[in-house]
């Protein structure tokens, strides 16, 4: 597991894709975040985070999403909902989540 760190320099990590960074080059092969899918844990490492939320945030990018545009995120609890949310913040669009089991209307309304 890493090592707690702390930060003095706040403006050096103040933002999520940075302190992403920052652990990805200083921890690569650490688990960052594990998942339980059909009743077996798999890992992710840090580098490996850091590599699908720059993917993400690629594609995002390619579909024409950047500075303040609104994305919404729908759907289960997953890593995949992180990279999303992360590479959001990456290309410094406004994120929002909508829970999976949401009615039509909230979903409109949060839209």
């Amino acid at each position: 597991m890493a090592p707690l760190v702390e930060f003095t320099d706040v403006k050096t990590y103040d933002t999520f894709p940075k302190l992403l960074a920052h652990n990805a080059a200083n921890w690569p092969d650490q688990i960052a975040l594990r998942e339980k899918e059909f009743g077996i844990w798999n890992s992710f490492t840090w580098a490996e985070y850091n590599r699908s939320v720059k993917l993400f945030a690629l594609g995002m990018h390619g579909l024409g999403i950047g500075y303040e545009d609104s994305v919404g995120i729908i759907g289960d609890n997953r890593p995949e909902w992180v990279y999303g949310e992360v590479a959001s913040h990456a290309l410094r669009a406004m994120i929002f989540g909508i829970y999976q089991d949401s009615l039509n209307e909230e979903v409109a309304y949060l839209i």
